[in-house]
């Protein structure tokens, strides 16, 4: 946890505030202001100066696995052409064997102690020299069916301080490799332990230096937003490239904060009252009367007075005349329909005596 801490410190100088936690997982995202992708376990092999061993072939498909009796792993020939050297390593043997065929032995250093590997069945001998250094991809030969073999393959060994191990526990896919489908849970891969650093802003500046990049000068141009290597740091400034273990460009990682700009409280609305205007209450002339206008000097027409029709005040007379005598016809009509329902109900009780008898 502390060597975690002095990392982050070292990395991003005493400005960044960096939330860390026991508990990481492979490319979680821990948020600052950027972002960055980190691997505890990855830190930890960097630190010991540990070696990340690259599947020896464009193409994981392995036909056999290590155990107790077959301490290796066999991987088709399908797919593949040749081997390649999985990290930087000394040829050791480059010779013929009786079971394995063609067969070249290397070996490598790191904290762990002596990693001597080997690569056999190939179809011809190697080119590569005895005692000689090379890269890591240096094609070492061409996959063959050599020795004690029953079709193409290459078989491929490791042994730590003198003791044979799985090579899985070793072995990464790098970035351009294939895996097949029934290997891709059996393997480990290199970004599951190397940083990610993501561009988070649509542009950020690139130089050539990270003094260049601490002082903001001399930019080269800008990157666009993307997932980025970490291929090295300095002065609190960062070394971002696209393809692991290349270098690419400096860059400040303030440049990649997104910077927000402060909200102003919203203004209170205040309604504006529309301002009331006194208005003179104009009264209803009287009959009879001729209204006052001061302002007005045209003639005004005499208001004179209506009299009362004849025909209007009698008319409620009439009205009332004919209502009495609808109302007496009413009365009248409901008397009669009153003698004619009792005289129904009268038959219908006689008729219904007259059959009860009937039914006696």
């Amino acid at each position: 946890m502390k060597k975690l801490s002095w990392f982050f410190k070292k990395l991003f100088g005493k400005k960044y505030f960096i939330k860390y936690t026991d508990k990481l997982k492979n490319d979680e995202i821990l948020v600052i202001g950027h972002k960055i992708y980190i691997s505890k376990r990855g830190e930890k092999m960097k630190e010991n100066n540990i070696i990340y061993f690259k599947f020896p072939w464009d193409r994981v498909a392995i036909t056999q696995y290590y155990s107790s009796k077959h301490q290796a792993i066999d991987n088709s020939s399908k797919g593949n052409t040749y081997a390649y050297l999985p990290c930087d390593a000394k040829i050791v043997k480059n010779q013929w064997y009786d079971d394995y065929g063609y067969m070249v032995e290397y070996e490598a250093n790191d904290s762990r102690g002596t990693f001597v590997m080997a690569d056999g069945h190939f179809k011809k001998k190697s080119s590569l020299k005895v005692g000689q250094i090379y890269k890591m991809g240096t094609k070492i030969g061409e996959i063959g069916t050599t020795g004690n073999s029953t079709g193409p393959h290459d078989h491929f060994r490791i042994a730590l301080n003198g003791k044979r191990v799985n090579p899985l526990d070793y072995l990464y896919v790098y970035d351009g490799q294939e895996v097949h489908e029934e290997d891709v849970p059996k393997v480990k891969y290199f970004n599951d332990v190397v940083k990610k650093y993501e561009v988070i802003v649509d542009e950020i500046p690139v130089y050539t230096n990270a003094n260049n990049a601490k002082n903001h000068k001399k930019s080269t141009g800008t990157w666009g937003k993307g997932t980025y290597y970490v291929f090295n740091e300095a002065y609190g400034m960062i070394n971002i490239t696209t393809k692991v273990g290349q270098a690419g460009a400096w860059i400040n990682p303030s440049d990649n904060v997104i910077k927000e700009e402060p909200v102003e409280p919203p203004k209170e609305e205040v309604e504006e009252k529309p301002i009331e205007t006194p208005t003179e209450e104009v009264k209803p002339p009287i009959i009879g009367e001729t209204p006052k206008d001061d302002e007005d000097n045209t003639e005004k027409e005499p208001v004179t007075e209506d009299k009362p029709d004849e025909t209007i005040n009698n008319t409620p007379n009439e009205e009332t005349n004919e209502i009495g005598q609808d109302n007496e016809e009413i009365e009248q009509e409901l008397e009669e329909t009153a003698k004619e329902n009792i005289f129904v109900k009268i038959m219908k009780i006689i008729f219904d005596f007259i059959i009860g008898i009937f039914k006696r």
